[in-house]
């Protein structure tokens, strides 16, 4: 495994990364009751909103997801009557221009419980994730707003619900409606053209997609930096032999494994009687390691062959963790004496 372990690296620091795609999604969660249908100053307030969301799905981002959920229209009654026209998806940007054309305003306004339901329509989505309530009052369902809506933002975890106010009058709808996008993680806004409501949906989703893009730039660093760690995290292992001749016509490395895998040695494993050789020098990751060596020693073609040595090692983060095993002659047989050292990394 440790070929893979270096061959990661060596993609990591070799092939250029693409840039990644900010991942995006917005969904309108839209006003569909029977209030849609008054004024606002010389239009329909439901014609600004389909007005405004064209408007800004002209020039809209083609990578990001866009859906739309409305309430309030005839195809249910009630608090419980929200409908998802278009579920958040790529290249749908004509579908939900003809979805929201398609509105009929005739309901109440059960806004905490279709902001739920978006919420649900947006799980197991990744990257940002952001609903945007256009409505022009609060919700006509909920007898304790206040309540509901912090029992609302419990259920939201990294999602952002933003509030745009259609043509707002009444400071009950203003006070609530504020207090659900503070709530929410999100902006609240009051416009009343289709241009000032599309420069405001541009302004959220700009945001969400600036945000998105410095995340993935900042996730993008942070896995540089920890392969860039990797790199430097190295274990080192040395063999040094001080025989003297007589003793001695030459050394081999006959067995080298670090966590139960045997490695190959530099050198082929030969040393000389009176050498130092670095053996091994790879990425490691940090943490403990096993090493087991074994060598043998010719004496003029009297070979030995050394009792099989294990030594467990601390490798540290971002340093080079040196093992320097030594031979060492004893009565009966030849072993090794070793020391660890913990030095810079290139």
């Amino acid at each position: 495994m440790r070929w893979l372990w270096s061959l990661l690296l060596l993609v990591t620091f070799v092939m250029p990364v693409p840039a990644a795609r900010a991942d995006v999604t917005v969904e309108f969660v839209v006003d569909g009751s029977g209030s849609m249908w008054s004024k606002l100053y010389d239009q329909y307030k439901i014609v600004v909103l389909r007005n405004g969301i064209a408007k800004f799905l002209e020039d809209a981002p083609q990578d990001i997801r866009v859906g739309v959920r409305a309430f309030g229209l005839p195809q249910g009654e009630g608090c419980n009557n929200t409908d998802l026209l278009v579920p958040p998806a790529l290249n749908v940007h004509q579908d939900v221009l003809h979805a929201i054309k398609r509105m009929n305003p005739t309901g109440q306004a059960p806004i905490i419980f279709s902001l739920r339901k978006g919420l649900k329509d947006l799980e197991g989505i990744a990257g940002k994730k952001v609903l945007i309530l256009i409505a022009d009052g609060s919700d006509s369902c909920e007898e304790e707003m206040t309540e509901a809506i912090e029992k609302f933002s419990k259920a939201i975890s990294h999602e952002e619900v933003h509030v745009i106010g259609l043509g707002l009058t009444e400071e009950k709808d203003l006070s609530e409606l504020k207090l659900l996008a503070a709530k929410a993680n999100g902006s609240f806004y009051s416009v009343s053209n289709k241009s000032q409501l599309a420069a405001r949906i541009r302004t959220i989703v700009s945001r969400a997609v600036a945000e998105e893009q410095e995340r993935l730039k900042q996730l993008a660093a942070e896995k540089a930096r920890l392969a860039l760690l990797a790199e430097k995290t190295r274990f080192a292992v040395a063999f040094a032999s001080n025989v003297p001749s007589f003793f001695c016509s030459g050394i081999r490395i006959v067995d080298l494994q670090i966590d139960g895998t045997a490695v190959a040695v530099a050198n082929g494993g030969t040393v000389g009687c009176k050498d130092r050789l670095e053996i091994f020098n790879e990425p490691m990751p940090r943490g403990e390691h096993s090493v087991l060596l074994t060598y043998e020693k010719d004496n003029h073609g009297d070979v030995v062959t050394s009792r099989p040595q294990t030594f467990k090692v601390q490798v540290e983060a971002g340093k080079t963790t040196l093992l320097e095993c030594r031979t060492a002659g004893h009565l009966f047989f030849w072993g090794l004496e070793s020391k660890v050292e913990v030095l810079p990394s290139p």
